[in-house]
């Protein structure tokens, strides 16, 4: 399915509304008591549960990263794009937006705990986007829309802990960037003694399921969470992950993927205690997960394709907030980023050993 420019616009325009507005405009009864979380019925307010693990793939977030990229395909033969090393940032926009829910807990100001419960309905809307910054024109490379309807439930359990299950069902779209597609259909045309350049429309909707296991206070610090998903496509009999236009592929079919499970695990650990006696508090996240390794060129549509088995994502950082349940939004995380893998960008999924790494940071909203 192909999103016209104007409704990504739109999307867009709502995602900036809705991310830099506060919880008190968001919020639909001004007058309920926000002290008592009580059997309480919500609309439109953030609430801290189950949040994205800063290492999560494609999370609903804001996050920037500047710092050293793999090539990519055609950089090798674009003259404007410059010489190596390629810099180059790697930025999501996103919310994970609250529409509604229930929760039963003894405190607004502690987890849900012990007996305590809740379960809601989010709205995740984001964009993700590889910027080249290695060329004079700084140029676009790829961007992926993403949108879609969220569930979590929680469950509190005694010394601190809670688990959680979230499930999402989504639709991802990737749009090449015009600098490298026009630059890429005239240096590259068919019967050129290279092989031609071709569009492949990325394109699908999605589940995931996702458990979460939450503990504070856990090995000294003051949040512990781990994470194992499972997604895998709507429509996996069908075209798979991409389609194809015949004029974007010089007259050749593409053959569909075959594979649509993928699983990963993610792991997080955040200190109480300051720094060095600084202010800041450090953290670790780790993301693993095999990813499939898109493939344009088989004939046959039940070869599977190859999963990359060593794809992870590893952040080291430090944040300016202590753990704090009832205020923990507005919190800004500092980090050192390596990820190693397939390249997370759309049509560039077929391409393997991809590294980004450098700094960045992270702005819970």
């Amino acid at each position: 399915m192909r999103i016209s420019n104007r409704v990504l616009t739109i999307l867009f325009e709502i995602l900036l509304l809705l991310v830099f507005q506060t919880p008190d405009v968001w919020a639909l009864d001004k007058h309920h008591d926000r002290n008592d979380c009580s059997k309480n019925w919500w609309q439109f307010e953030n609430r801290g549960w189950f949040l994205p693990l800063v290492s999560g793939l494609r999370a609903a977030e804001v996050k920037v990263n500047l710092g050293g990229i793999s090539r990519y395909n055609f950089a090798d033969r674009a003259e404007w794009l410059g010489q190596d090393p390629r810099i180059g940032i790697d930025m999501s926009v996103g919310k994970e937006i609250p529409v509604f829910g229930y929760e039963d807990r003894a405190s607004c100001e502690s987890s849900i705990v012990d007996a305590d419960y809740g379960f809601g309905i989010w709205v995740p809307i984001s964009f993700h986007m590889l910027w080249d910054l290695g060329a004079s024109s700084f140029p676009i490379i790829n961007t992926d829309y993403r949108f879609g309807v969220m569930l979590k439930v929680v469950k509190g359990l005694p010394r601190n802990q809670r688990m959680g299950l979230r499930l999402t069902l989504g639709h991802e779209s990737s749009h090449l960037g015009d600098e490298l597609s026009l630059f890429a259909n005239g240096k590259f045309p068919v019967g050129g003694p290279e092989p031609p350049f071709e569009r492949i429309n990325v394109s699908y909707e999605f589940w995931e399921l996702v458990l979460s296991w939450e503990a504070e206070g856990f090995l000294g610090g003051e949040v512990s969470k781990v994470r194992l998903g499972l997604s895998g496509l709507f429509h996996p009999n069908e075209k798979g992950f991409y389609s194809f236009d015949l004029s974007e592929t010089n007259g050749r079919e593409v053959v569909g993927s075959k594979r649509h499970f993928e699983p990963h695990i993610g792991m997080e650990w955040r200190e109480d205690d300051p720094l060095f006696g600084w202010p800041v508090f450090p953290f670790i996240s780790f993301h693993y997960g095999p990813r499939i390794v898109y493939n344009y060129q088989k004939s046959d549509r039940s070869a599977r394709e190859k999963m990359d088995w060593k794809t992870f994502n590893l952040i080291i950082g430090i944040t300016d907030k202590i753990y704090e349940p009832a205020n923990i939004f507005g919190r800004t995380d500092f980090h050192l980023r390596l990820y190693h893998g397939v390249n997370p960008h759309g049509q560039f999924r077929n391409e393997r050993n991809f590294l980004i790494y450098g700094i960045g940071f992270t702005v819970h909203v």
